[in-house]
């Protein structure tokens, strides 16, 4: 099977990793390994380039959407240090 979510186009036969090594190759799909996390992107971004630079900024509830509160400081810190084990420029941003 042809995975042609990255410009890589990895073909994968059953239970193998693509390149970037976001992606397996189960049951006849391509599904991520890391769906929803953001070690996912990073691990994608690094597959590019290591040199792109990452930069990760907190959410602040504003207009409509005062019923949600602002991310936690500590989970963007924790996130960018996942995200630092693929790339060497991350940043937060709104700290």
């Amino acid at each position: 099977m042809i995975c042609q979510l990255c410009f890589h186009h990895c073909g994968l036969s059953e239970g193998q990793t693509g390149l970037c090594r976001a992606r397996i190759c189960r049951d006849g799909d391509i599904v991520p390994l890391n769906y929803g996390k953001l070690t996912s992107l990073a691990r994608w971004l690094a597959s590019v380039d290591r040199e792109i630079p990452l930069h990760l900024s907190r959410f602040f509830p504003r207009y409509r959407m005062v019923d949600k509160l602002p991310t936690p400081v500590g989970r963007v810190v924790h996130l960018a240090n996942v995200a630092r084990e693929y790339l060497p420029f991350v940043y937060t941003e709104n700290c």
